[in-house]
């Protein structure tokens, strides 16, 4: 049983409140305070609502007349998610039209993810979305039509991507017909954490399940990444250059800042643009965290841009400072495997709550890369099912370590 508390506006009636729930896992609500400062402090038998589910119950306050109504009611939530690394295979579930189910379950730092979806007829599609902490859409490729077999939703979250906390998988049913929907969860069974030293990068993986673990590690390079903080006040247009280089295939670029700079704003544009003013890419964030994501082609020439960051303001005589964390990732045509003691791949048996270490010679960029910008690279590990992945930075050390 867990213990919450809401506070309310101050009373609008005098004498006692009497309170009602619609649910019985919300237990025993009662009213505390006087009627300046009022609040409602119930318990959630979280027993009665099934792992990786949520349920919704309204609380009533009747003052001792009811024929002038309610004097609150209030909508409270109880979400009991999965446990930290708990995989899960649900369905076929029957949905009728518009239906929507949801899974709720909690992801650990450096601990990838896959969440698979599918239908269950060739003529059944849903909607799919995949959200994060807080509720913020996941900030990779997101919004999947889901179909049956090799058309099924795939959520494949890097390890570099996860937030640790409670994430919500939607699954949304045509609103015209009735469906089928399989959802499955699996975690990597392994943290991935990775880092150069002066002459390699070690992969370090730590066995988080409760069984031994058989895996064949690799490592690779796959381009450039660079990092800055923009300093900003006010709803002043602040700006960051640099060059796409001509190698470069993919381009990604995160903006990210922290959440109480972001209450401040009502929009955050971003756009990307060339020497002579043209859009190279563009959109606002919606979120404290936002990505933006363009293929670049096979043929083009180093390209200077610059990176225009436009806060819009819900106050607009405010002129507190703000920061900004942008990341900038350009991917190659293809990666350029690291080789280990054992060749381009190592094998690793882990038991239980048990950590190793790989060692992989690092080497020179194949790519020229510009100011700022140091080695991105991935690691990975394969084991039974999905290949699991973590992105990381490869900076190289300092001369005097």
């Amino acid at each position: 049983i867990t213990q919450e508390k809401i506070h309310l506006p101050p009373r609008t009636t005098t004498g006692p409140v009497s309170l009602e729930t619609t649910e019985s896992w919300l237990d025993r609500p009662r009213s505390v305070g006087s009627a300046n400062s009022h609040a409602l402090v119930f318990d959630t038998r979280n027993e009665s609502i099934e792992p990786g589910t949520a349920r919704s119950a309204v609380i009533t306050g009747w003052s001792t007349d009811r024929s002038v109504g309610p004097v609150f009611r209030v909508v409270q939530t109880a979400v009991n998610p999965l446990a930290p690394g708990e995989s899960a295979e649900i369905g076929p579930l029957g949905l009728d039209a518009g239906g929507t189910k949801r899974l709720f379950f909690t992801a650990q730092d450096d601990r990838p993810f896959q969440v698979r979806i599918e239908t269950g007829g060739v003529f059944e599609r849903m909607f799919t979305s995949l959200h994060e902490p807080g509720g913020a859409p996941y900030r990779g490729e997101n919004g999947f039509a889901a179909g049956p077999r090799e058309d099924a939703a795939v959520y494949q979250v890097d390890g570099r991507d996860v937030v640790a906390g409670g994430y919500q998988i939607v699954a949304v049913a045509s609103p015209v017909a009735p469906g089928k929907v399989a959802i499955r969860l699996r975690h990597s069974p392994f943290r991935l954490t990775a880092g150069r030293t002066r002459d390699e990068v070690r992969l370090i993986l730590d066995n988080l399940s409760d069984a031994s673990q058989d895996a064949t590690t690799r490592a690779a390079l796959l381009g450039g990444v660079f990092r800055a903080t923009i300093q900003g006040v006010g709803g002043e247009e602040r700006r960051l250059s640099f060059v796409i280089p001509a190698w470069a295939r993919f381009m990604e670029l995160d903006v990210s800042l922290s959440p109480d700079d972001w209450s401040r704003f009502t929009d955050y544009g971003v756009t990307v643009l060339d020497e002579l003013g043209r859009v190279v890419a563009d959109g606002p964030l919606d979120y404290s965290h936002g990505r933006l994501s363009q293929l670049l082609g096979e043929a083009h020439a180093d390209l200077p841009v610059v990176v225009s960051l436009m806060p819009g303001l819900a106050d607009t005589t405010d002129t507190a400072p703000w920061v900004a964390m942008v990341e900038v990732r350009f991917y190659a045509g293809s990666a350029v495997p690291l080789q280990s003691s054992e060749g381009s791949s190592a094998v690793v048996s882990l038991p239980p709550g048990r950590t190793d270490t790989t060692a992989f010679v690092m080497r020179s960029s194949p790519w020229p890369l510009g100011d700022g910008f140091v080695p991105l690279g991935i690691v990975m590990t394969e084991t039974e099912g999905p290949t699991w992945t973590r992105e990381v930075a490869l900076p190289p050390l300092p001369e005097t370590q």
